[in-house]
């Protein structure tokens, strides 16, 4: 996954960094269930794609990510959900990602080495901080989206 990849390279992932390491999951958190400390969570939560008519045969579809940012402590959670918005806005020339600029490698995982299938853009980057104390952990979070748009001609005429 190119987050946990870009992650790893700023050293987030380090059990000896001196916070909790950090966890990428590409789950949907429950709501009403706690979080734990320093988890960013990756998910579509049930977003429909959109078709969007380009040309007579070109399409393209847009699906809403959502990347939420579980910290330890208000510093930490800045910090990291700041490097999330960061590595998959394409911001740090020193890490090495599968997303260039605003172009995302897709890879075909059911070969033994996986290659690129294809790529899609990434866009629309954004991440916002929770304004809900009712719980610590809701102390702590920081809401991320990011739109991938994937574009093909239809085989249909």
């Amino acid at each position: 996954m190119a987050l946990e990849d870009g992650l790893e390279q700023l050293g987030w992932l380090d059990p000896d960094r001196g916070h909790l390491p950090v966890k990428v999951l590409g789950d949907h958190k429950d709501s009403h269930e706690e979080a734990q400390p320093n988890i960013v969570v990756i998910s579509t939560e049930f977003s429909d794609p959109e078709q969007v008519e380009l040309g007579s045969r070109l399409t393209r579809f847009d699906w809403e990510f959502y990347a939420d940012v579980y910290a330890e402590s208000s510093s930490i959670g800045l910090h990291l959900a700041g490097d999330v918005r960061d590595v998959i806005g394409d911001r740090f020339s020193n890490v090495t990602t599968g997303i260039v600029g605003t172009r995302l490698s897709v890879l075909d995982l059911d070969v033994a080495t996986p290659t690129e299938a294809f790529k899609v853009d990434v866009g629309k980057v954004r991440m916002a901080h929770s304004r809900e104390y009712s719980r610590l952990y809701k102390a702590h979070w920081w809401m991320g989206s990011f739109i991938i748009s994937d574009e093909y001609e239809d085989d249909v005429r």
